[in-house]
């Protein structure tokens, strides 16, 4: 259903959400149409006549069967799956219909067929949800979905599922669907497939191989954030900027590398990230000190008496606090952070133009430039 992309999926369905102007379901329709598909199987609930009425009868010249789970909303993938059995007759792709990826990646699978594989991924911080463990062949020995891993869980080593499969007829006729009914009767309907993909493992009858896809894009949209990383992972260079230049930060979550923010080299130094991991849970949950108790501390630290210190969140609130109490006129060198003279009127601002070629300050002209405009604050 989506529910963390409420209010966008109260009217739309989770798989039709768009990403730069294409639903995430007709990305993958085009992506997996160029490797001889027989048929398409989509397992609908919420707003079922939706998808219908977007994607029709036929993709292209394949055509599109629909399943409807008329309990959506009590069930999960296991039952959808379950539902869908008499089209498990022949090999078959199985995904989620919130994955949206690059075309290599679909050509990776489908050039590996036929086979019980799985695409996996290296774990990376932004991912959450099912991950395995495989051997020296890259055979996956065990599968640790999300509730199981706990604050403690340990990453290093594991491999983060994509959630799309290749399974061969025989093994979903005689091994996968009859454990995926079993599972049911015992366990009920509410559950995740992933569960009876480990169990089959674990019995020691079943080989699913994992299939690393390193270094093609793609991203599972569960919430807000990942619809935004989406975007941007799938965008142009000039559309990426074009999105986050009016951003102020955490441009990490986007991976590329911002050359022209504030960056202190030496902070923080690892003594103190290690002293972060060690005590992260204390950090989190309990509220902080007061700002006489920080000024305390730190005086001890920087030697400078604490009525003569100023704390700030971040450069960019000191710098509105020298504005607002202390400045008569800056002096500033530029090209600069903007911040230092944002929102100030021009006859408060004296600007020194450094070196074009190579950005060098005459530190001689400079003082002269701050003299000679009456200037009390230079930067």
């Amino acid at each position: 259903m989506g529910r963390r992309l409420d209010p966008l999926t109260s009217t739309t369905p989770k798989c039709l959400v768009e990403v730069n102007g294409q639903p995430i379901i007709l990305n993958a329709l085009d992506q997996f149409s160029r490797y001889g598909l027989q048929r398409i199987v989509i397992v609908i609930g919420h707003l079922g006549d939706r998808v219908r009425d977007a994607l029709g009868s036929h993709h292209g010249e394949i055509p599109i069967h629909y399943v409807e789970n008329p309990v959506y909303e009590d069930t999960n993938n296991i039952y959808s799956l379950w539902l869908a059995r008499e089209y498990c007759d022949r090999d078959t792709v199985l995904m989620e219909a919130d994955v949206l990826f690059q075309p290599e990646l679909a050509e990776q699978l489908c050039a590996t067929m036929p086979g019980n594989i799985a695409l996996v991924d290296d774990f990376k911080p932004h991912m959450d949800g099912t991950v395995v463990e495989v051997n020296e062949r890259m055979e996956i020995c065990n599968i640790i979905p999300g509730a199981l891993q706990t604050e403690e869980f340990d990453y290093k080593g594991k491999y983060k599922t994509v959630n799309i499969y290749s399974f061969q007829a025989d093994f979903l006729q005689h091994s996968f669907l009859p454990a995926l009914h079993d599972y049911m009767q015992r366990h009920g309907k509410d559950k995740y497939y992933e569960l009876v993909i480990s169990a089959l493992i674990s019995s020691g009858n079943t080989q699913i191989r994992a299939l690393r896809v390193a270094g093609s894009k793609w991203i599972e949209i569960d919430d807000f954030v990942d619809l935004e990383r989406a975007r941007i992972m799938f965008s142009t260079p000039h559309q990426i900027y074009r999105q986050v230049e009016g951003l102020y930060g955490g441009f990490w979550r986007y991976d590329f590398s911002d050359y022209s923010y504030l960056y202190n080299l030496y902070f923080p130094p690892a003594a103190m990230l290690s002293e972060l991991r060690r005590n992260m849970r204390q950090v989190l949950c309990n509220y902080p000190s007061g700002l006489r108790e920080i000024l305390a501390y730190l005086q001890n630290w920087v030697g400078v008496e604490a009525d003569k210190l100023a704390i700030g969140n971040g450069a960019s609130e000191i710098i509105a606090a020298i504005k607002r109490t202390v400045l008569k006129r800056m002096t500033v060198a530029v090209p600069t952070f903007n911040e230092y003279y944002d929102g100030l009127p021009d006859h408060k601002i004296n600007f020194y133009h450094s070196e074009p070629n190579d950005f060098a300050i005459d530190l001689v002209a400079f003082a002269e430039s701050v003299e000679k405009s009456g200037s009390n604050v230079a930067v």
